[in-house]
């Protein structure tokens, strides 16, 4: 019975358990996942506050080339001025090609654009509530008053108000779909919200914060799962530096391309206005290039300790070997070591002893 209460008393030896490298590999993928887009929602953001709060898009606008931009349509490809005429001056009295082509060019119509993308850059920044609309009239008053006294001196042709009314008249549609596209994109429901949010400083700062809280939780998994820390800082550091670094790339091959090369021959009427547009992207990129390399460096640091100390640690646990081994020396015993010597004269008689013998030959004593 006290052999029976003694092996009840004893407590089964619990091993600790290995963290589990499957599941260390499967959840450092969804939190790297995670992290890439939670940089591109910050890369984003940044660039869309600084792009429209700084008035970045309205001047861009303002310096693009529009005589130069060329219209494909129906496998056909035509010159702005001339696609301008065809489309929504084609029925007006006075009106040629010539003075489209003229009117495009002129930098009061670049004006009106940038005014346009003031007025979006305005609303997505939260400064007006009011969602902005183009209106045909505008165009129609940009060409009967502000442009009318040039391009009648330079085209002999007045804008009457029969043209202007043929005008409103053909560009009414195409702007009414332009607008209620606007208004789908930016104007009501869930991607109002989250545009006009994230674009915002609040919303720059709540990307920055979601990134991080999520580094947060990713190291707390780590510590509680006994995940590696510098795989983990490696891991955050790459994913938010992969992103910014090809958004970086990416803006330096379009500038060289659009403005040094002339590569893009479409593009050619952003040459002047590219640099301006991508000045935002550049510096995010290399801000998030930057900071991404920062938590990757401190990763392969942390990597490069914690390997070191290992082999240390290994090193002591093992036994060290004896420069030379011993040399063993055998001596033969003999076989009894009891045994008294033979004598060589017998004690009794004197008598000389046959080597070997037990028996003296003179008086028969035995040994």
């Amino acid at each position: 019975m006290a052999e029976t209460k003694t092996q009840s008393s004893e407590k089964p030896i619990q091993t600790k358990k290995k963290p589990s490298r499957a599941g260390a590999v499967f959840g450092s993928i969804l939190f790297f996942i995670l992290t890439v887009l939670l940089t591109l929602l910050l890369l984003g953001s940044a660039i869309g506050h600084h792009m429209l709060s700084k008035g970045q898009l309205s001047q861009a606008v303002s310096k693009v080339q529009l005589s130069e931009i060329t219209v494909e349509e129906n496998g056909t490809s035509q010159p702005l001025g001339q696609w301008v005429y065809e489309k929504y001056l084609y029925n007006s009295v006075n009106l040629t090609s010539e003075y489209a082509g003229l009117a495009v060019a002129q930098p009061e119509m670049n004006d009106l654009l940038a005014q346009y993308a003031t007025e979006y850059s305005d609303y997505l920044t939260r400064k007006t509530e009011t969602m902005p609309k183009v209106e045909a009239d505008d165009f129609a008053d940009l060409m009967q008053e502000k442009m009318a006294s040039y391009m009648e001196h330079e085209t002999g042709i007045i804008f009457s108000e029969a043209d202007r009314i043929a005008l409103v008249k053909n560009m009414q549609s195409d702007l009414s779909a332009w607008n209620g596209t606007m208004e789908q994109i930016m104007g009501h429901g869930f991607n109002k919200v989250m545009l006009r949010f994230f674009m915002t400083k609040a919303g720059v700062v709540t990307a920055c914060v979601l990134l991080h809280v999520e580094f947060v939780v990713w190291l707390v998994f780590a510590i509680r799962k006994k995940w590696r820390k510098g795989k983990l800082f490696k891991g955050f550091g790459f994913a938010v530096a992969i992103p910014s670094l090809l958004l970086l790339l990416g803006c330096g091959v379009f500038l060289l391309l659009t403005t040094a090369m002339d590569a893009i021959s479409p593009l050619s009427f952003a040459q002047k206005s590219m640099p301006v547009l991508l000045l935002s992207a550049v510096w995010a990129g290399l801000a998030g290039t930057l900071y991404g390399a920062i938590f990757a460096s401190i990763g392969i640091a942390t990597n490069a300790v914690v390997r070191a100390k290992g082999e240390k640690t290994r090193k002591k646990a093992q036994p060290s070997e004896p420069a030379e081994k011993p040399e063993f020396h055998y001596t033969e015993l003999p076989e009894d070591s009891n045994q008294k010597p033979t004598p060589t004269h017998c004690p009794k008689c004197g008598a000389e002893i046959v080597p070997g013998g037990k028996f003296c030959g003179g008086c028969g004593y035995k040994f």
